[in-house]
This record gives C-alpha cells, sequence and structure tokens, in this order.
C-alpha cells in the first residue's frame, strides 16, 4: 500500500519559515493578540484579493456561519 500524505505543513513550514516567525513576533511584540493592526491588514488585503468592498475576520467559520 502506497501512502500519500494529504497536508504536508511541514513542508509549507520550512518553506515560509522566517516570514511566519516574523509575523508572530510582530503580534507578540505589538500585545495585540486579538484585533489590531495585523487583523486588519488581513481584513484589507483579502478584501482587495477577492475584489470584494469588504472582509471581516472571524475566530471561526461556526463564527462565520
Amino acid at each position: 500500500m502506497i501512502k500519500i500524505p494529504a497536508n504536508r505543513l511541514d513542508k509549507s513550514f520550512q518553506l515560509h519559515q522566517q516570514e511566519y516567525e516574523e509575523a508572530a513576533l510582530r503580534v507578540l511584540r505589538s500585545g495585540w493578540y486579538i484585533l489590531g493592526t495585523e487583523v486588519s491588514s488581513f481584513e484589507k488585503e483579502f478584501a482587495a484579493y477577492i475584489d470584494a468592498k469588504h472582509c471581516v475576520g472571524l475566530a471561526s467559520g461556526l463564527d462565520a456561519l
């Protein structure tokens, strides 16, 4: 039987490790673990990416429903 991993998060992490760690440190140093500039930036960038006027970041898919 051949095992094919469905999701190799370690490979993605290794590829973007520096970016992830810099973002995590930015959040930790800001003291804003909820909301803050990181979330605002994400909402604006994602809205532009999907060509929408607005985007609202939520905690989970259940919150979105």
